[in-house]
């Protein structure tokens, strides 16, 4: 699954294109609806499809960006462009088990 990322389903459950086109559909209806300051807690596969559509990034550029377990990504949008101000945050976990 790692070799075609883009073509991979899961068993029994969405092909990667599929889950990448709901979630962005889900972005952009609900982004005009939320307050200035928003906390989302999702899955590694939902903070790659926000960070991809949100700074515009090509497969390639997204491949490189890290993604941690329980990582910190903050984007900021200043008049309408998005960009990042935190990538990959994991300081907060330093000293657990």
């Amino acid at each position: 699954w790692r070799v075609a990322v883009h073509e991979f389903a899961y068993p029994d459950g969405d092909a990667v294109p599929a889950f990448r086109a709901r979630v962005a559909a889900t972005l952009h209806a609900w982004l005009p609806t939320t307050p200035a300051r928003t906390l989302l807690i999702v899955h590694k596969g939902v903070i790659a499809t926000v960070v991809t559509e949100l700074l515009r990034l090509s497969p390639a550029e997204r491949a490189v960006w890290p993604i941690d377990l329980a990582s910190i990504h903050t984007l900021v949008a200043t008049a309408g462009e998005w960009h990042a101000e935190r990538v990959n945050q994991t300081d907060h976990l330093d000293g657990l088990p």
